[in-house]
């Protein structure tokens, strides 16, 4: 999320310190990890103020002293560039418009003729409420929120109750104040929706679904990105807000990307600067995320609308289940439980899966993601749904394959049938993200190998999810032993190669002949395992330039750990192309790591890719 900070050139009455969140912990002496943990718990963005007090650029270089280089020198060219102070506004969704009101305040303020001024914008907002009315805006939805706005201003030139005009310590005490703070900001929210609705002509064509990239009507972006409070501020509304206030900023980006240090500054200007006035304020924005959209597939869903994607939409049908018979139970878990069967009508075997008691879109999900993968490679055919009238059950009846489980496979399978196996398992993970979804909870249970016919189907897509970039995602998914790092993290903004992290386990499990490579007690325990092989170096860069941090009372995660080489864990026979394979999927950073379709085209599966293109079928 970003916040943006008033960078102010004049000199601050109080600093305010933070603590750095990229130090190099392995520094650390044992009292200051303490203190670093109990800072981390104690400035978490709930507890931070509003806007804070200003503050000296020096204090924000110290947050990242030890960590990003590149930051640093941002910092510096902002110091050179001299700008001596800043405020932070809390990273709440709505700290542009609190910034930016802020500012606005400050400057008139701040102008030679704070009087007038003043009057002026009182004016201005007072012909706001007419754009408020045209755009269909009930006097009684806006009132308040203007009188606490309006009021502010009046205090520059008129006493308030105690007899003092407005100052800079009142001005920051009424941003800190909750409900003075809040009424503003859904004001200066409300009079950017009126202003983008009654000039659709300008605005229209710039409005999108900050998530999907969906063009939107006027009306429809408004309600959802513009009025609804918490949610970021885009050009567009920093366009239309600055136009309405008639109030040019600048907003620079502190984001690691400017050449060689600099920070990029993208000027809102209303009119050419008088000469002798003060320089636009400048809100600073500092990422603390950073958008990581998936290397492939990432439009797959946008492109083909919403009717491929929203499965709430979907009617489900259901069928009587009277034509299928159970023969036993063959497995079950949290959300069902599962039988093999008999459709009686034609006497074939089939799988029976009971779903128990879950939110009704959990149950569309799973078959509106069943009946996109019709027909892919490698993927469990859904064949009916029916429900119970008595219990009101529902059921999935799929397709039988002859299972051979998993822990009777990996210690006695040949480096061929491990290639088999990996080769189709990729084969359908390619297709099922080339169809924009996440299957989230790949592990064996979840794969199905008739051994004897060489026949793989993926299955249980329970917890399957279509993928929208920079869309955050519940990282309560997937099975400890095969999560990957962006889950035990709380990373949110993952993408399919989640679920490429598990096929790496997987491998790592067929060449080493272990049940499970990593194997956690818990998800803490997990992350200490994979930091014990993988090292701690580049899961450090990992953490910083996704800006996360840790969490923890367990001090073996803060300790340094180095790379332990894969072959360290499996007889000599393992191929340096198996190695070499691992490598690649077994990466902190899940831009990094292969794609499905880039790891068929690995050399460790050239014999299989041979075998294909002679249609021969391997055991």
């Amino acid at each position: 999320m970003s916040e943006p900070q008033p960078v102010e050139p004049a000199p601050a009455e109080t600093a305010s310190q933070s603590q750095n969140l990229n130090d190099d912990i392995n520094a650390l002496s044992v009292d200051e990890l303490d203190r670093l943990t109990q800072n981390v718990l104690d400035e978490t963005a709930s507890t931070r103020p509003l806007l804070s007090e200003s503050a000296p650029l020096s204090a924000l270089r110290e947050e990242y002293e030890r960590g990003s280089a590149t930051f640093l020198k941002q910092i510096d060219y902002l110091s050179g560039k001299a700008y001596t102070h800043f405020r932070r506004a809390r990273g709440d969704g709505d700290c542009f418009y609190r910034s930016l009101g802020f500012a606005w305040v400050e400057s008139l303020m701040t102008s030679q003729e704070p009087d007038m001024e003043a009057s002026m914008a009182l004016s201005l907002l007072e012909s706001s409420l007419d754009i408020l009315a045209a755009a269909g805006f009930q006097k009684l939805v806006y009132e308040d929120f203007y009188d606490t706005l309006a009021n502010l201003i009046k205090h520059i030139f008129t006493p308030g109750a105690g007899g003092q005009t407005l100052t800079m310590s009142s001005l920051l005490g009424a941003f800190q104040n909750a409900e003075i703070s809040n009424s503003i900001v859904v004001y200066l929210r409300l009079l950017t929706s009126a202003t983008i609705r009654t000039d659709e002509d300008n605005y229209a064509p710039f409005l999108f679904h900050p998530e999907i990239g969906d063009q939107l009507e006027p009306r429809e972006f408004c309600e959802n990105f513009v009025e609804a409070c918490g949610r970021e501020a885009d050009h567009v509304q920093i366009t239309a807000l600055t136009k309405a206030l008639n109030f040019s900023i600048q907003v620079a980006y502190l984001d690691g990307h400017g050449t060689d240090g600099t920070v990029n500054f993208v000027e809102f200007q209303i009119a050419p600067p008088q000469e002798g006035s003060l320089p636009p304020p400048v809100l600073l924005y500092r990422w603390c995320e950073i958008m990581a959209v998936s290397r492939v597939y990432a439009d797959v869903n946008a492109s083909l609308g919403a009717g491929w994607y929203d499965y709430e939409r979907l009617h489900i049908d259901w069928n009587v289940p009277d034509r299928y018979e159970i023969v036993r139970r063959v497995g079950g878990g949290k959300y069902s439980e599962v039988f093999e069967g008999v459709d009686m009508s034609n006497e074939d075997r089939c799988i029976i899966k009971v779903l128990k008691p879950v939110m009704k879109k959990k149950i569309k999900r799973e078959v509106k993601i069943l009946r996109n993968l019709t027909g892919g490679p490698n993927i469990i055919s859904l064949l009916d749904v029916v429900q119970d009238g008595p219990s009101r059950s529902n059921s999935l009846i799929m397709e039988y394959v002859d299972n051979t489980e998993w822990k009777e496979l990996f210690p006695v399978w040949t480096e061929t049938e491990m290639k088999h196996y990996l080769f189709q398992l990729l084969k359908g993970l390619d297709f099922v993200h080339s169809r924009g979804i996440m299957h989230r909870d790949l592990k064996p249970a979840n794969i199905m190998y008739d051994r004897a016919r060489g026949k793989l189907r993926l299955i249980d897509w329970g917890l399957a999810e279509f993928y929208h970039p920079d869309t955050k995602y519940h990282v309560r998914v997937g099975s400890r032993y095969w999560k990957a790092p962006e889950l035990l993290v709380g990373y949110e903004k993952y993408d399919y190669s989640l679920d490429l992290w598990s096929v790496g386990c997987m491998l790592a499990s067929m060449v080493f002949r272990k049940e499970a490579f990593f194997r956690g007690r818990d998800n803490e325990d997990q992350l200490l395992r994979i930091l014990k092989v993988l090292g701690t170096d580049t899961f450090e860069r990992y953490l910083e330039k996704y800006g996360l941090y840790i969490q923890t009372d367990n001090r073996a995660l803060l300790q340094s750990y180095a790379r332990v080489p894969f072959n360290a864990f499996g007889p000599p026979t393992v191929s340096r192309e198996a190695l070499d394979l691992l490598d690649k999927l077994l990466r902190y950073d899940h831009l990094e790591r292969l794609t499905a379709a880039e790891a068929l085209a690995h050399p460790y599966f050239t014999i299989i890719v041979i075998a294909t293109s002679h249609e021969d079928i391997l055991p």
